[in-house]
């Protein structure tokens, strides 16, 4: 019940986070298609400030979703790296 109820939050959290980065729903659109948009947009500071919050919702073993978005933040960030090592 209580991971249930951090789920619909996380939910809305992620929902109106991606309103205020002008990321709207579209047909279709899943919560992790809006975590992908969303992460892809987020300054560093925020992406290590989430990330640090879904690995201890990971180490509290709060559930798949948490742990996908986790491992989608990750990889962007890596993916991120690599081609700013491309760049420079």
């Amino acid at each position: 019940m209580k991971d249930d109820i951090a789920l619909k939050e996380l939910y809305y959290q992620v929902l109106k986070t991606c309103f205020a980065y002008e990321i709207h729903m579209e047909p279709g659109m899943t919560f992790i298609d809006m975590w992908k948009a969303l992460i892809v947009k987020m300054d560093d500071q925020t992406k290590a400030v989430l990330k640090a919050r879904l690995q201890q919702d990971v180490q509290e073993k709060r559930g798949t979703t948490f742990e996908k978005m986790l491992l989608l933040l990750e990889r962007q960030e890596a993916s991120f790296k690599e081609s700013q090592k491309q760049i420079g």
